[in-house]
């Protein structure tokens, strides 16, 4: 894994930068830049040099704004930690907005002007500079360079992006074991879990997790073939009736099982009945849907897989619905006041759900997914997989340090302390890239 820092001006580029980063995590290698602290043009000038000449790569991200200039000085920070990272031989991989692309230019202060244009032609003879449109464009250039010029050095292994994501779900593991149990007395049901939780807490990576680890671990003495094919069904923004429900998701289903709009139930079973291994169906509903539809949604939703066709000898059928509660603190006061109202609803709804009206399948309400705490991020870092890529004694101390500067920043009165997974997963990276046991190189 390999730290690369991500420079640009920010107000104007925040979507680039997050497709930047997004591209880099992908490659399996760990982005740094201001997100890790205050996100602003105007960010700490020592900071950044100092993350500059930590990182083992360079990546600048220019289009037409120059840039706040620490001190009322001639250069901006974002040219700074250009010329920080030429200075220690870090290589650099830049890329520019191209001439004609949407961006606008009533970001650019007169004085910006000379400067940017000037700054931008040194780039260009200094370097092979990658070009791009939009945040798609740029995500692509990003990975083509950093694919054919970054290989890890001989013997070191590449550290999985799953591997952070694997910090405690335990709970919820223990109680797809008593689901599994419980659909063992119902032969020929399909098994529907609900799964819930902030939406801070990386639900589709938990459904990544439950595709190639879990499952394939709970069923090893079930199926031979462990590999697990997913279908996704979208889930209906509006319905007049259960059947209108069942009809759409249907629909859904049968585009992604038969690529066609009109397969029934039966003709997609069929078609699913043939796969060797276990088939996940997963639809995902957030608090925005809750507020509009409300309890019937998700009896309706449930009820749709009550009249699901019989399975065939053999054949494993799960059903995973992702609740995912909006704490999304930037929208305004009256909707995060809404968000709030919806999130207490449907927590205290699926505390007491009960799926016994449901003869024709298996249901279970999974136990909420949550941060993890000081102790289940060190037993993580004790284990097996994490031992592979870091020294334990490193990790479990360095996890420390970040908790107890966690609690002093966030004034967090809950006990134990629990950190959203989107918040911990990027840290963890950081730890591990800064313990890993060999040394990466770049060529």
């Amino acid at each position: 894994m390999l730290r690369i820092y991500v420079s640009s001006t920010y107000e104007d580029l925040k979507d680039e930068r997050k497709a930047a980063r997004d591209a880099i995590q992908t490659l399996g290698h760990l982005a740094i830049g201001m997100e890790d602290y205050a996100a602003s043009d105007e960010r700490p000038l020592e900071r950044c040099l100092r993350d500059v000449r930590s990182c083992q790569a360079y990546v600048g991200i220019f289009a037409w704004r120059y840039g706040f200039c620490p001190g009322n000085g001639e250069k901006s920070i974002t040219s700074l930690e250009y010329e920080e990272a030429t200075k220690n031989k870090i290589p650099c991989y830049v890329f520019l907005v191209r001439e004609d692309a949407p961006w606008p230019r009533t970001w650019i202060p007169d004085e910006d002007q000379p400067k940017i244009k000037q700054l931008r032609q040194s780039l260009s003879l200094k370097h092979m500079v990658g070009w791009f449109t939009n945040e798609i464009d740029l995500a692509a250039a990003i990975t083509k360079s950093l694919t054919s010029r970054i290989v890890n050095s001989p013997g070191t292994p590449r550290i999985p992006d799953m591997l952070p994501y694997l910090c405690d779900r335990s709970e919820q593991e223990f109680a797809l074991v008593d689901a599994l149990k419980d659909a063992d007395k119902r032969p020929g049901n399909p098994l529907l879990c609900i799964i819930h939780g902030n939406e801070t807490e990386a639900h589709d990576k938990f459904l990544e997790r439950l595709q190639k680890v879990t499952l394939p671990m709970l069923l090893s003495g079930r199926t031979q073939q462990k590999t697990v094919k997913l279908y996704r069904v979208e889930w209906p923004q509006s319905f007049r009736t259960d059947q209108e429900m069942s009809s759409r998701l249907e629909m859904s289903l049968s585009r992604e099982v038969l690529d066609s709009h009109t397969a029934k139930q039966a003709e997609i079973n069929d078609r699913l009945s043939q796969n060797l291994g276990p088939v996940v169906v997963h639809s995902h509903v957030i608090t925005e849907n809750w507020l509009y539809q409300g309890k019937k949604a998700l009896n309706a939703y449930i009820q749709s897989w009550q009249e699901w066709p019989e399975l065939s000898v053999g054949q494993m059928l799960f059903i995973f619905l992702f609740v995912k509660y909006q704490v999304n603190k930037q929208v305004g006061a009256s909707t995060l006041r809404k968000f709030m109202t919806g999130n207490l609803e449907m927590r205290d709804m699926l505390k007491k759900y009960d799926f016994q009206a449901f003869t024709r399948l298996t249901g279970k309400v999974l136990p909420e997914l949550q941060g993890a705490t000081l102790g289940e991020a060190q037993d993580w870092a004790r284990s097996e997989e994490a031992g592979k890529f870091c020294d334990p004694n490193a990790l479990v101390m360095a996890i420390a340090a970040f908790y107890a500067e966690w609690e002093r920043t966030e004034k967090s009165k809950v006990f134990p302390v629990r950190i959203p997974t989107d918040q911990l997963v990027p840290k963890l990276r950081e730890i591990i890239s800064l313990n890993q046991l060999s040394v990466e190189k770049i060529l």
